[in-house]
């Protein structure tokens, strides 16, 4: 449980305020912090933290942009 909290910071941290990212983004950057973790993980894991925080997808093209 510990391992997963401090993964989702690290991912709240590699999401940019301004701009935005993708999701294989994220996931070459977690990878690199030292987290195995797939895209469809990372993306679910987008969706739950956007309920408690002000993540917004660019849903525009896929993958999406995420800020």
């Amino acid at each position: 449980m510990a391992d997963q909290a401090l993964r989702l910071m690290e991912l709240l941290r590699a999401i940019p305020r301004e701009g935005g990212v993708s999701t294989s983004d994220l996931a070459r950057r977690l990878e690199e912090a030292g987290y195995a973790i797939t895209a469809r993980s990372i993306q679910r894991d987008l969706e739950r933290l956007s309920r408690l925080y002000p993540l917004v997808a660019d849903t525009r093209s896929k993958p999406y942009g995420w800020r």
